[in-house]
């Protein structure tokens, strides 16, 4: 739901399209009309847009459909629990639909396409923006819970288990004020059947195998905007 997110990913639906998969692509209006004209040419994806929660019901300004659109940094948990409504539709949507889902490629931070997966027995992939090494510093911190040993938000502390030594302060860390809706995102990326990251291989061959050791399944498309959709398409 931000557009740094969603670009990516329809450059991923295209690339999936053109290799005969159906797609179905699900965002919310005003995502879908920033979308469309990035569509590729005589592009098969079938483009859904599910209703956002009303401003009266989430407490968000009127058009605030993604990060992006948000007036404050400060709405951005109140946005994350507003995108949770977009599950029911969701299901709904997809009930209908024929075929059934047989994979469903999310979005990290919306966990709860989980049960989307789980409705459908499809395996869940996660789509992540950033790299192979950002996943690890995270996943390493949290899993060592190194946050709760540091007394200030200027304090530095060493990442564990990297092949390199990389040191960050708890300000840097991402998300460190927001402890709970984080776990809940690290916990639905740590039970999805794996993950797709923006990333390439002779970037961080390192840490890609280092992330497929802890039992993940990993593809590293990236960058996916370096493939000319419209001209396959053509």
């Amino acid at each position: 739901m931000a557009q740094g997110h969603m670009l990516p990913m329809l450059d991923i639906a295209a690339l999936l399209s053109l290799r005969g998969a159906t797609v179905t692509f699900i965002t919310t209006p005003f995502n879908a009309a920033r979308l469309r004209p990035s569509l590729p040419l005589h592009s098969s994806i079938s483009l859904v847009a599910l209703p956002f929660p009303s401003s009266a019901s989430t407490g968000l300004p009127d058009g605030c459909e993604t990060v992006d659109a948000l007036p404050s940094r400060d709405l951005a948990r109140v946005f994350y629990a507003a995108t949770k409504a977009l599950l029911a539709p969701s299901l709904h949507h997809l009930r209908g639909h024929s075929p059934p889902p047989s994979c469903v490629i999310a979005d990290m931070f919306l966990p709860w396409t989980r049960e989307v997966a789980r409705e459908f027995g499809a395996p869940r992939l996660v789509f992540s923006g950033s790299s192979c090494f950002s996943a690890l510093c995270v996943r390493n911190v949290r899993a060592h819970d190194v946050l709760a040993r540091v007394a200030s938000e200027s304090e530095r502390f060493v990442v564990p288990g990297l092949p390199h030594r990389v040191e960050l302060t708890k300000a840097q860390f991402p998300g460190a004020q927001m402890s709970d809706m984080n776990a809940e995102i690290i916990e639905a990326a740590v039970t999805a059947d794996g993950v797709i990251f923006n990333s390439f291989e002779e970037l961080e061959r390192e840490y890609m195998n280092l992330y497929r050791e802890t039992g993940k399944r990993v593809w590293v498309i990236g960058p996916v905007w370096l493939s000319d959709v419209s001209d396959l398409a053509l």
